[in-house]
């Protein structure tokens, strides 16, 4: 999952405040990008803003409801 994320940012090169859903089977992976992106080989991505994170949230929102999730858990976001 990990190189297929990696793939997907280093082809698609999403903004900041994107939101992306990925379907193994009957759970979805939902990756929700904060960050500048690094597009350098080896450099780093910025760092998260309040803006990205509101923006990634409500598309989120938007996601579950179109797809009517019943329920969703979280890591802790723009967190380094």
């Amino acid at each position: 999952m990990y190189k297929d994320f990696r793939h997907f940012c280093q082809t698609k090169h999403p903004s900041p405040a994107a939101v992306d859903m990925d379907e193994p089977g009957w759970r979805h992976i939902v990756n929700l990008f904060t960050q500048e992106a690094a597009y350098a080989h080896g450099s780093k991505p910025g760092d998260a803003s309040l803006s990205n994170v509101n923006h990634a949230l409500h598309a989120l929102r938007a996601l579950i409801e179109k797809e009517q999730m019943p329920s969703i858990a979280l890591p802790r976001l723009a967190c380094a």
